[in-house]
């Protein structure tokens, strides 16, 4: 693996992590106890993790990140969106 493969993973990563965070506020008020604090220990250690990726970044592959998070964003909106008319189209 090159060292701009690996860099590509890495911020991959980051942003599936980054996802992870924004999808877990669906999810407020929908867990029991012991089921809600492991997930509460999940997305605090990736908040964690995230954060020490970061922090370590430049610049330049700060705004990648961005532009790549909100890429991951955009396609599972669209896949949420896929997934519901696909399901509304069968009832």
């Amino acid at each position: 693996m090159t060292e701009q493969e690996r860099q590509l993973e890495s911020l991959l990563l980051v942003g599936i992590g980054r996802l992870f965070n924004e999808q877990s506020t669906y999810l407020i008020n929908e867990l029991k106890h012991k089921t809600k604090m492991d997930f509460n220990i999940a997305v605090n250690a990736i908040n964690t993790f995230v954060k020490g990726i970061e922090n370590r970044l430049n610049d330049a592959d700060k705004e990648f990140l961005e532009e790549l998070t909100d890429c991951m964003h955009n396609g599972l909106t669209d896949l949420r969106k896929d997934i519901l008319n696909v399901s509304n189209d069968k009832q």
